[in-house]
């Protein structure tokens, strides 16, 4: 009984997507709609993920899209994960060089950068080199590469991502016949996958669980674990983990001798993998249905079968896989009673067999030769830095006399510096702190100018015009008009009222009554409605835990803060919704403004010449406060700012 090739069924995977909200046609309808700018993207970059193992051809397209906008834009991130996703295909198309050569394009934009998605990017780049490795067989090299993946996984906090590392590491040590370690990972890749409870990552825990079932010949297992994973990929059409379970529960079958149930399996993997340009694995299950075929006796199937897999086999330079074609199609020729074409068949398989065999022998020997010349230069680079150290010990020695002498120095710069340090510190202390008093007494100046012109407007002013109104009232009453001089009496009294009534808004704004008589709660109550009843914006306001007045001057600048920023909302940010909450905690007050507006650039706030952001500054210095500003353009603002008590 053969048992299939493993290690190279599948190196690796970016996702398998669930059921999406919105079709592959909308999503796309719907980026190209967005303005070119890297969320647009980002944007390409996704669907393309999403559908690359159900319509790579699509997927290409879209990531010529990405990686064409990403190189306009300057996106370097964006552009290595085009380039990483079109290497992905590249792979899965056997084409190994063109897939090296994206992976060294989408490296070198992340390398040595610290954000976080290009940290992420690097590791997910290094995976893939690993399976690149891994299909050429070097496999000291492709397990240095996962483990680094592994490592940079880890450090980000990203144990789903181990995942992929563990599967293939499991998968590599099943084709090295070391089944102690593949098994290791494989049940090490199930167990955080089953840790997720996403159906993604229990596929590959399932996967790696039956290949190496396989390897312990375990077939029993295979079949009951192949069957469970099935369940799931057809549940969400996994195109990729439909077609592995299928070919593994084919496997199973053709070792029970089951002919019939193991070509129905082989054959739906093949549908499968067809489906996505699996080339590796479609000429693997073609070689499978072929031998299934042979051991049925059906020759000029088996036939058919096994000479489309070695064509592609051929096409794609897997010798692998051209073998054991070559093989079934030596004993099929023979039984059918064609001989020569078996010789044919024969010598190439016995070219092929010594091109493989000398190929692993001049990689073992490449490999000694490596390691060789790795001992030799760390055994140069050990006796140079013992002659450093001993050059060092010299320099040392002559140095520490000088050492001692410049000692004594450097403490008496040392302590100069020092105290110069503090004495420019104290000044600048004395410095703020006259500010302050500045800043205090021209605070309180403006609040009791302003109280004294609102009392005065109020009841100077306003009582004054009160009267003259209720003068000309009482005349309208004695005097006899014609309708024209009537009319225009009329509008005389309301262009009254409305002085009136401007004045007391503006006695309002200069020194709310509210504020005084009833609180700092009421009075915000009260400016709040006033500017939601203006329609300028939609206006949300909370209180948090201010049962309890506070001290009159700070209710005054905490009244004057909010003021400020809701007309810096309206006069600048252009936004349709504003929430104002003012809350205790302990011994603080914070006040929060945020709008859904256009935003700005936080570096503009240090250039403004404006009073505005002056004002603020200079009542929350005052009060010994701080400001926490965060704003982007077209993201909104927020402001907190916090008031000790």
């Amino acid at each position: 009984m053969k048992k299939p090739a493993l290690g190279f069924v599948c190196l690796f995977l970016l996702a398998w997507p669930a059921v999406a909200q919105k079709s592959p046609d909308d999503q796309e309808k719907s980026i190209r709609s967005l303005p070119d700018d890297t969320a647009k993207v980002n944007r390409w970059n996704a669907l393309a993920t999403d559908i690359q193992f159900q319509d790579p051809t699509r997927a290409i397209a879209i990531l010529r899209e990405a990686t064409r906008l990403a190189d306009a834009l300057n996106y370097d991130y964006g552009l290595s994960v085009g380039y990483g996703l079109r290497a992905t295909l590249f792979f899965y198309e056997t084409r190994l060089d063109s897939s090296k050569l994206l992976l060294d394009k989408a490296f070198a934009l992340v390398d040595n950068r610290e954000d976080i998605p290009s940290r992420r990017q690097a590791a997910f780049l290094i995976q893939r080199y690993a399976s690149i490795y891994q299909q050429r067989q070097r496999y000291d090299s492709a397990v240095l590469a996962y483990q680094d993946a592994a490592a940079r996984f880890t450090g980000l906090g990203d144990k789903t991502k181990l995942i992929y590392c563990y599967y293939n590491l499991s998968n590599i040590y099943n084709s090295l016949a070391d089944t102690k370690n593949a098994s290791l990972y494989a049940h090490e890749t199930f167990r955080i996958a089953r840790q997720t409870g996403d159906s993604t990552f229990i596929l590959r825990g399932y996967m790696a669980l039956a290949d190496a079932f396989i390897s312990l010949r375990n077939y029993d297992s295979v079949h009951y674990v192949s069957r469970q994973g099935l369940v799931i990929a057809n549940r969400f059409n996994n195109l990729f983990p439909i077609g592995k379970f299928h070919s593994l529960l084919g496997t199973y079958h053709d070792y029970r001798g089951r002919y019939d149930s193991s070509i129905f399996h082989f054959q739906a993997a093949l549908d499968a993998y067809s489906a996505i340009n699996l080339g590796y694995e479609v000429a693997l299950t073609q070689q499978n249905i072929g031998h299934a075929w042979l051991q049925k006796k059906e020759y000029e199937k088996a036939i058919s079968y096994l000479e489309q897999g070695a064509q592609l086999s051929r096409q794609r330079k897997l010798d692998q896989v051209l073998r054991l074609c070559l093989a079934d199609l030596v004993e099929a020729e023979e039984q059918r009673g064609r001989p020569e074409r078996s010789f044919q068949y024969l010598k190439e398989y016995v070219a092929v067999n010594d091109s493989l065999q000398h190929r692993q022998n001049r990689q073992v020997v490449y490999d000694l030769e490596t390691k060789y010349q790795t001992q030799k230069k760390e055994a140069q680079l050990l006796l140079q830095q013992n002659q450093i150290r001993q050059q060092t010990l010299v320099n040392y020695l002559l140095a520490g006399g000088i050492g001692l002498l410049s000692l004594a120095a450097f403490f008496m710069y040392y302590a100069y510096r020092q105290r110069r340090k503090w004495q420019e510190q104290r000044i600048r202390q004395l410095e703020k702190e006259r500010q302050l008093s500045a800043s205090e007494m021209v605070i309180k100046g403006q609040e009791e100018e302003r109280g004294r012109l609102a009392k005065d407007l109020h009841d100077g002013l306003g009582g004054l015009l009160s009267g003259v109104k209720y003068s000309l009232t009482n005349m309208k009453s004695n005097v006899l008009l014609d309708a024209q001089h009537a009319l225009a009496f009329e509008r005389s009294l309301d262009m009254l009222d409305n002085a009136i009534t401007e004045l007391r808004r503006v006695a309002h704004n200069m020194m709310p009554e509210v504020l005084v008589r009833f609180g700092l709660v009421e009075a915000i109550k009260s400016y709040c409605e006033s500017v939601r009843q203006s329609g300028i914006f939609q206006l949300d306001f909370q209180f948090v835990g201010l049962p309890e007045r506070l001290d009159s001057g700070k209710e005054i600048i905490v009244y004057r803060l909010v003021q400020e920023l809701l007309n810096n909302a309206a006069k600048h940010a252009r936004a349709t919704h504003v929430l104002v909450q003012v809350a205790r905690h302990e011994n603080e007050v914070t006040i929060t403004v945020e709008d859904n507006g256009v935003g700005f650039d936080l570096k503009v706030i240090d250039q403004a010449k404006g009073a505005g952001w002056s004002s603020i500054r200079s009542r929350v210095d005052y009060l010994k406060g701080r400001v926490d500003i965060q704003s982007a353009p077209g993201a909104g603002t927020s402001v907190l700012i916090s008031i000790p008590l």
